[in-house]
This record gives C-alpha cells, structure tokens and sequence, in this order.
C-alpha cells in the first residue's frame, strides 16, 4: 500500500490495490498470474511465490510472472528469550542442541513457510535436530510466553521486544538492524533466508511496459519520503532490477525444492 501511494506521483493515473485473500497468498498470486498480460493487473508476489507450487495444487509457479523490480527484503533471525542462559549464545544454543537432540523446540509461522525451511536447513546444514512446533499465527508468540526455546522470524519481530534476542540472522551480510549478531554463513551454515516483496506482471507482458513500470518503481523506491514511511513499519527499500530479481527467485524456488527433497 505503502509503495502504490507513492507511485502514484509517478503516473498519469491511479493505482487500484485489489486484495485476493486466500491460501497464505497463493489466491491472489493465481488470480495475478493468469491476468491478461497487458501491465494493468500486478501482483505484489512474495517468497510464497517460490513455496506454494512445491505444497500444493495452483495453476502458477514463478515461471508465471515477469519479475519488474524487487521492492524489500526481510531476512530470518533466530531468536531466543533473552533471560535464557542456556541458549542466549549462539554457542550456547549450538552446544546445546548437540547434547540434547530433539529438546529444543523452534516455533514457525508453519509447514511450507519460510522460517520453517530456515529451521529445517538449520537442522541439516549444522548437523542438529531440533522439535518444530508451527504456530498459524506469529511464532513469537509461543518463545514470549515460554511455550518454545526459540522461534524464526524477521527483525521487525524485535521491535518493542527486550526480552527477545536474536542470535543468528540468515543474511548474506550482517545487518544494520543487528550489527552484532553473526550470520549462519560466518557459522558454517551454508543458508540465507529471507522474506522478499517485489512487484510483478504475468508472463507475456510486453517488455516496453515492463521498463516502464520498472523505472516508475524504482523512483518511488529512491522517494526520500517513501523511505521514511518503509523505516516506520520496520522494513528498508531494497532494490534489484527484474534480471536479478528473476535470478533470486529462481535460485530460491531451486534450494526450497531440493530441501523438501531431502527432509520429511
């Protein structure tokens, strides 16, 4: 919404926001993959986009849709309670998981998320094994009130927390927000996880079009304004051009999929 009412200095008309609920995302994603191609009907898409396909019946994968320009990006956290001296290390936590198989419990948004394929590369890339409990709500829920050790989320998730803490964040680099927490990859865990946004058109969309959408995005994601109201909701503008932000979603729709092959 935020990025839409932005745009719209940008374009002789008005951007409709239609929202299609449904299916964590995979009704609207479906609705906006099998639109006319004619840049009038975008989606907002997700890392949904690259999950939904591999879990169940749709009429769409992201081979649907013209990727014009990624928008944010999110990475997943671990995140322990801080007052829990034997896992509110990272060494700590790591320790403890190799004597105590099974014992630590993580909490997930649920099955097919991607904090659930966070927690279930963390399993395998460190060798661990841990009892994932899926919450359809926000898993930081159940890590607050003591039901879980630790939950997967995002840095949002720690605003207005200081009970929470964040060991690890699945970042290629480490982040502004957490400049002291490690990443997986400085561990030895070979795993970068994050919850992306970006717009969409369907596949077929005249490349002129998509440019010109493109170019249009990226002002409003250089809109100093449109930067101050992102920092408000806890999130940064994020850029990369349709070419990259095809690679991504390709290269994380390849990884999720061999994870499901080789996990329950």
């Amino acid at each position: 919404r935020i990025l839409c009412n932005y745009a719209d200095k940008y374009v002789p008309t008005s951007f409709v926001i239609f929202n299609k609920p449904g299916g964590g995302g995979a009704i609207g994603q479906q609705y906006g993959a099998l639109a006319e191609p004619d840049g009038y009907t975008l989606t907002l898409i997700t890392t949904s986009l690259t999950i939904h396909p591999l879990l169940k019946e749709v009429k769409y994968d992201y081979k649907s849709f013209e990727p014009i320009i990624q928008v944010t990006e999110v990475p997943d956290i671990l995140m322990v309670r801080r007052e829990d001296n034997q896992l509110n290390t990272i060494k700590k936590f790591l320790e403890y998981a190799k004597k105590n198989p099974e014992v630590i419990t993580i909490a997930t948004s649920g099955r097919g998320s991607t904090d659930h394929f966070t927690a279930l590369s963390l399993e395998k890339e460190a060798g661990l094994k841990f009892s994932l409990v899926p919450y359809g709500a926000d898993a930081k829920v159940g890590l607050l009130g003591g039901h879980v050790s630790a939950a997967v989320g995002g840095p949002e998730d720690l605003r207005g927390m200081p009970d929470l803490k964040a060991i690890i964040v699945f970042s290629e680099d480490r982040i502004p927000e957490l400049p002291n927490v490690p990443t997986a990859k400085e561990l030895g865990i070979n795993w970068v996880s994050s919850v992306w946004r970006g717009m969409a058109a369907p596949k077929g969309t005249p490349s002129e079009v998509v440019n010109y959408l493109h170019d249009v995005f990226k002002k409003v994601l250089e809109d100093g304004e449109f930067q101050i109201a992102m920092k408000k909701i806890g999130m940064r503008a994020i850029y990369l051009n349709g070419e990259n932000f095809t690679k991504k979603i390709e290269n994380q729709a390849e990884k999720y999929k061999e994870l499901l092959s080789t996990t329950k």
